[in-house]
């Protein structure tokens, strides 16, 4: 099981994109200090741990603790949603496809320690590329004009 926890994070990482954009200092305000968490990011992480677990097969619903069964509707959307697209891929490029869960993506040419996991990606030459950003939590996200 990956824990996403205690993964390390880039400086220039793509999920703070949005805040390094608008206020370049910040980069080096924030070197050296604590990362702080919440209790809406502690959920999120949680359940990218049991979508991960759960697209790689490792995990089914079952093993979910209980304090944590409200997310298994969510996560079965979640789910059914990436069986889609890999189906999809299947029906178009039937061994050409390949598809990856919370893969590192190296963007150190984009300058200094650019880094961060995608979600999930399909790809195939046939088909094109899909690339999901697993969404769970308090807060809607704009896809839309997302620096990120």
């Amino acid at each position: 099981m990956a824990n996403h926890e205690e993964r390390q994070h880039a400086e220039f990482a793509p999920s703070g994109m949005e805040r390094t954009l608008n206020c370049p200092g910040s980069m080096q305000q924030q070197k050296n200090k604590p990362n702080k968490s919440s209790a809406a990011a502690e959920e999120g992480t949680q359940a990218h741990e049991y979508l991960e677990l759960l697209v790689t097969q490792e995990m089914d619903y079952p093993a979910i603790p209980e304090e944590h069964e409200y997310m298994i509707e969510d996560l079965k959307l979640a789910v059914n949603y990436l069986d889609g697209l890999i189906d999809h891929y299947d029906s178009e490029d039937k061994h050409g496809y390949y598809y990856d869960v919370e893969m590192k993506v190296e963007l150190s040419h984009l300058g200094g320690d650019c880094w961060g996991h995608l979600d999930f990606a399909i790809w195939s030459p046939k088909v094109g590329m899909d690339v999901v950003d697993f969404k769970f939590g308090y807060h809607p996200v704009e896809v839309d004009n997302n620096d990120q």
